[in-house]
């Protein structure tokens, strides 16, 4: 009775041994993981998460490493398994980490959940976020400071940022080389000035000169650089753009989302 009592507690003994070194090694896995992540090496950190769900003690910690794998799943542009993740950790969640389940997948593929009113306000702003008069209006049906002050706050630095009309961009354009001035790309401008002023220019000779043959190609050339330049403008607003507002956008999400970084 006495050696198999001895060999019982020497089982105990040996099983929780056993568990504590897998509990260490979750937590190992983790903070790897976690370090692939913050320098960017999403595919890295997600083999590490994975590994980190698989050896840890607690639904808590699994759910955990399987949000950040979803996490690290999004940034590499693999949607379908991070919204399946997503979906199947959101059942056994805490109340916390379910929140920010619900915010990914709402911000990320605008699924159909129930956010409290806190992120339901973050989305909403998110949304506008490079709208003025959308950001003025939203803050409008605040009566609390907190938000008032959070979107005057964005609004002050929208109006900052000297953003591009693409549309004007392109009206511009009708006179070779005026769009990328109005964006401030001025040699571009010079070179499309240049170059459709010079088949305009063979076109008409050309013609003037009863060498029709001559005349169309050298029109065809035109009409396609033209149309180009007006292309070219409409664009560079648009990467102009996308360049000036990346900071406030990038302040207005780490504000906002930290949990989803």
């Amino acid at each position: 009775m006495l050696i198999y009592l001895a060999i019982v507690v020497g089982i105990n003994v040996i099983s929780a041994n056993l568990s504590a070194n897998d509990c260490q090694l979750s937590k190992q896995f983790f903070d790897r993981a976690e370090q692939l992540y913050q320098r960017e090496q999403f595919l890295l950190s997600s083999g590490h998460f994975s590994q980190a769900a698989a050896a840890a003690c607690t639904q808590d910690e699994k759910n955990q490493s399987l949000f950040k794998y979803s996490l690290g799943m999004i940034k590499l542009d693999e949607f379908n398994e991070a919204y399946t993740e997503l979906s199947e950790i959101e059942k056994t969640a805490g109340p916390k980490l379910l929140e920010n389940i619900l915010l990914a997948k709402k911000l990320y593929f605008n699924a159909d959940v129930v956010l409290n009113e806190e992120n339901k306000i973050k989305i909403q702003v998110w949304n506008v976020r490079n709208n003025k008069k959308e950001l003025e209006q939203i803050s409008s049906k605040f009566v609390g400071p907190y938000w008032k002050n959070q979107i005057s706050q964005y609004q002050a630095a929208l109006e900052e940022i000297d953003t591009k009309n693409p549309l004007l961009a392109g009206t511009l354009s009708i006179v070779p080389g005026l769009g990328q001035v109005y964006v401030g790309a001025y040699q571009s401008a010079a070179i499309s000035f240049l170059i459709n002023s010079l088949f305009f220019m063979g076109m008409k000779d050309f013609y003037n000169n009863k060498q029709y043959a001559a005349s169309v190609a050298a029109g065809l050339v035109f009409s396609i650089t033209y149309v180009g330049n007006i292309l070219n403008a409409v664009n560079m607003a648009h990467l102009k753009n996308n360049q000036m507002l990346k900071p406030y956008e990038e302040k207005m999400y780490n504000d906002f989302f930290y949990d989803l970084k």
